[in-house]
């Protein structure tokens, strides 16, 4: 069983007491009443709470770091804290050349950009797979994406590089809306509050995080007032269940982001790393899930809020991005050596577990993520020395 966030667990010295253990909450966030502001207002807001969150993380007797990558949220860790500290802030960034994940160009312009001493980590594919059951030996669990593993490789560089202390800038997808899904559940609710062009706009200007256009629209076809008319095949989806405040509190609270965090500790501490996440103080956080959704989410961005923050801060190439590439390693077939790595664990998911042999029809048959997840539960029987 694992405590949810904000639990602790109560016992009794008392043998005789069986009303124990308890599992109780110490912490509530305070987000019921909503931010009344504009967005200009609540941005300029949003950038008072982030800079006081950073200054706070910034306290170290030690050297200190970031992680740094192509995309914004990271982006505007490292400039605000570079704003504070100057070059004693380092970035660490992972690189794979001559690939889609690869996000070293943008992340070296921004080093440059704020004069920041920058390390980039050229993962070696090859050999980070071969050692994944020390990797999941760490993390007493398979794991079900190869973000961790890309995340490994940066804590590794950071504690070969001397930092202690690693800013890193996790939440903003969660509480602002920056994931395909969140848009999508954004795009179906105003469809079904009857706000048809708001929905329509929004699908097309936000079309590169649902697959682009061909993605975007399929061959569904409504009748809107009086005529047929093609609509996006985002929108003729059912609506996930509940408000939309559910949703992102979900994504906060319960699904995406405890699970983050969990790798992000046990990566960091495995090489005696402290990381710190700037946007995950609670204030912020609290005051990001009491703005309007429209602020998170909507008028063609996800993020809304952090974008206008950002004005002035980040670089417009950066902050006017629409494109979230997920900090995730390159396709594991993609060369020879990988492939032999990854063949190796799919053998012993197989010898060890009893799963299918992982022959011409299996590959044809299994998605890119379920193979990875077949790959990390042959590293993980590995190093727990488990069969069936």
């Amino acid at each position: 069983h694992e405590f949810e966030p904000g639990c602790l667990l109560e016992t009794s010295i008392d043998e005789g007491d069986h009303s124990y253990p308890k599992l109780r909450r110490w912490y509530e966030p305070q987000i019921d009443e909503r931010e009344s502001g504009s967005l200009k207002e609540n941005a300029e807001l949003y950038c008072e709470v982030l800079m006081r969150s950073i200054a706070s993380h910034l306290q170290a007797d030690v050297p200190i770091g970031c992680c740094l990558s192509g995309g914004l949220d990271s982006t505007m860790i490292a400039a605000m804290a570079a704003k504070k500290i100057g070059t004693r802030l380092k970035s660490v960034t992972a690189s794979f050349p001559g690939t889609f994940e690869d996000e070293w160009t943008q992340a070296r312009l921004t080093a440059e950009e704020f004069r920041l001493p920058s390390n980039e980590v050229r993962v070696d594919l090859p050999k980070v797979i071969a050692r994944l059951d020390q990797v999941s030996f760490i993390h007493d669990e398979p794991l079900s994406s190869t973000s961790p593993i890309a995340q490994w490789c940066v804590f590794e560089q950071a504690a070969a590089s001397g930092l202690k202390v690693m800013l890193d800038g996790q939440g903003p997808d969660e509480c602002l809306g920056g994931y395909p899904t969140m848009v999508s559940s954004h795009i179906r609710y105003l469809w079904r509050k009857g706000r048809y062009l708001a929905a329509v706009m929004n699908a097309m200007t936000m079309r590169d995080q649902l697959g682009g256009l061909r993605g975007l629209v399929g061959g569904f076809r409504r009748r809107i007032g009086g005529r047929t008319r093609a609509v996006p095949s985002e929108i003729d989806r059912d609506p996930p269940p509940g408000r939309q405040q559910d949703q992102f509190q979900k994504m906060v609270f319960q699904n995406s982001l405890p699970r983050l965090l969990q790798w992000e500790d046990r990566n960091s501490m495995a090489h005696s790393v402290e990381s710190r996440v700037p946007f995950l103080d609670h204030r912020l956080v609290e005051f990001s899930l009491r703005l309007p959704v429209e602020q998170r989410i909507g008028g063609g961005w996800t993020k809304r809020v952090l974008r206008e923050a950002a004005r002035d801060i980040v670089p417009d190439r950066i902050r006017l991005h629409r494109v979230k590439r997920g900090f995730l390693v390159p396709p594991l077939e993609q060369d020879g050596e990988t492939q032999e790595a990854t063949r190796h664990w799919l053998k012993c998911s197989s010898d060890r577990l009893g799963l299918p042999q992982w022959d011409k029809q299996a590959r044809a048959e299994t998605t890119r993520v379920d193979a990875w997840r077949l790959v990390s539960l042959g590293g993980w029987s590995h190093a727990f020395d488990l069969s069936l």
